[in-house]
């Protein structure tokens, strides 16, 4: 296995001025530039694409992707691939938009946020905390990533205001913050079964007896899970499926926990893995009455850890404006993962295209619509 170094080029756009000797109606002409969609910008698209798949697919901050690039031949400095982020990142935001339709347009969002660290002179110490919001439908690859100044019901940006007009299935984790969403009943809440077995694998130690049944009847839930995975079921045969096998089981759980609650003592761990499994009860039976559901957020976890790596690396957030470019080209990036694309594939013919690409047609430049298109007219030249 050998290693073939990139190469940078520059590529010269020659314009003929040409003049007429004669003296005809146009006596001086020029070629016409090619379309541009950063006037005068000296970086290429597949510039632009590689330092995107960097920063928010390999998680690198600006100045370590700055080294790279000097090793390689081109000097660019940390400031102007900043700048490059920003303006791509609003470039892509029509496409970003057509994702977030995509996915509140279906009949179920799961939804989780993880914290950012994000700089601000008005704060004492410089720097505040952010959220980050995932957003996921029920297809691989439909996702989106939002930004918030705060976790509060009120925040304009917050999860309230983005499924304000979403009705259908929401899942998520038992958080206070989400109870407003399920309210006026125009949503129906799904819960998640991950985190009801986390409070009984921490009350393991002190509560060794009680909590390992719990266990045992969550992974008996489970195995139905995966057989019906392994078996290629489709949602109708699911349903049917946890009709028959799951929900004995959830009912003899819920059974359980209802019989040994009065007896535990209070504001211990077990206490308060019983009370989290009774308070959910009715948002952790929701999977059983629909086949398409997942019984625990997971994907949405799974989705978060994008954000969860960057950090550690790019340690925050130069303002409130880059967290929400973060999180439009990380959106764009991570579904080119889940579909299995080359983010630096798409993301070049993507930004290539977006000066001259119809507004009406914009669904054909997100991840999916890009996939299926090149699939498309693979087939048809085969």
């Amino acid at each position: 296995l050998e290693r073939v170094p990139a190469t940078f080029y520059v590529r010269v756009v020659v314009r003929p001025i040409l003049a007429c000797p004669d003296a005809c109606e146009s006596a001086v002409v020029c070629a016409p530039a090619p379309v541009s969609r950063i006037e005068h910008g000296l970086a290429g698209e597949s510039v632009h694409a590689l330092v995107l798949t960097q920063k928010f697919g390999d998680h690198l901050p600006l100045n370590r992707i700055s080294g790279i690039l000097a090793r390689e031949g081109a000097r660019v400095s940390p400031s102007t691939l900043g700048d490059w982020v920003a303006r791509d990142a609003f470039d892509l935001s029509p496409i970003y938009r057509a994702m977030v339709e995509d996915v509140l347009a279906g009949p179920i969002v799961r939804t989780d946020d993880t914290s950012i660290r994000v700089l601000d002179a008005s704060v004492e110490g410089g720097v505040r905390s952010g959220r980050i919001w995932a957003y996921l439908g029920l297809r691989r690859g439909d996702i989106f990533f939002t930004y918030s100044s705060t976790k509060e019901n009120a925040d304009p940006e917050g999860c309230h205001a983005v499924l304000a007009r979403f009705r259908g299935i929401v899942q998520a984790d038992a958080s206070k913050g989400y109870d407003a969403l399920f309210r006026d009943g125009t949503r129906c809440e799904a819960g998640c079964w991950c985190h009801c077995r986390r409070k009984f694998v921490d009350a393991q130690a002190a509560f060794p007896k009680e909590a390992r049944h719990a266990l045992d009847l969550i992974r008996a839930l489970y195995a139905v899970e995966r057989k019906a995975k392994l078996d290629g079921l489709d949602a109708a045969a699911r349903l049917a499926l946890r009709q028959e096998k799951s929900r004995p089981i959830v009912d003899a759980f819920f059974e359980w926990v209802k019989r040994t609650a009065p007896s535990t003592v209070p504001k211990t761990l077990l206490a308060t893995a019983l009370g989290y499994a009774k308070n959910q009860e009715h948002a952790l039976r929701t999977f059983l009455n629909d086949g398409r559901l997942e019984p625990d957020n997971n994907d949405t976890e799974r989705a978060l850890r994008q954000i969860a790596v960057g950090r550690r690396a790019w340690l925050f957030a130069g303002n409130s404006a880059a967290a929400r470019n973060t999180s439009v080209v990380v959106t764009l990036v991570y579904a080119c993962k889940e579909l299995r694309t080359d983010p630096v594939v798409y993301l070049t013919d993507v930004l290539s295209r977006m000066s001259t690409h119809p507004a009406r047609l914009i669904h054909e430049l997100t991840p999916r619509g890009w996939l299926d298109a090149r699939q498309t007219a693979a087939a048809s030249t085969s």
